[in-house]
């Protein structure tokens, strides 16, 4: 799968590089959950779609992938970032185990505010790293 996820990138960025004007391209890989990995495209209007779409982390690391298949070690400038789930308060109000579980579990949050003036709390549970790189 990862050979073919490197085969994907190299193929577009052939093509991306022949159009002549700036694009987002990059992989995302995911630790430990590789198979949810991703070759990310944008252009055009879509070009910062993606620019903050993790938390990075301040650790000096690569990708257990480059292991696996050494192609991946070509794709410059591996970035670590966060993994997380994000559990809205509102939406498991009513479930009193997933509350406990939420509230006793000693996760970051963060509190939403919305246009209507209401809010809401946000619970922020890691569940891994993905690698960002290209």
């Amino acid at each position: 799968m990862l050979g073919s996820l490197y085969q994907v990138y190299q193929a577009w960025k052939v093509e991306l590089d022949a159009m002549g004007e700036p694009y987002y391209l990059k992989m995302w890989l995911y630790e430990p959950w590789i198979e949810d990995s991703q070759v990310v495209c944008a252009v055009r209007d879509l070009l910062g779609s993606y620019d903050n779409m993790f938390d990075r982390l301040d650790e000096q690391c690569s990708p257990e992938a480059i292991q696996i298949v050494p192609e991946m070690g070509k794709v410059d400038n591996w970035v670590p970032n966060r993994h997380a789930a994000y559990y809205s308060e509102s939406e498991w109000q009513d479930d009193e185990k997933m509350m406990k579980w939420l509230k006793g579990g000693g996760f970051e949050t963060k509190e939403m505010q919305f246009g209507d003036g209401t809010s809401d709390t946000t619970y922020i549970v890691p569940t891994g790293r993905v690698f960002v790189g290209g």
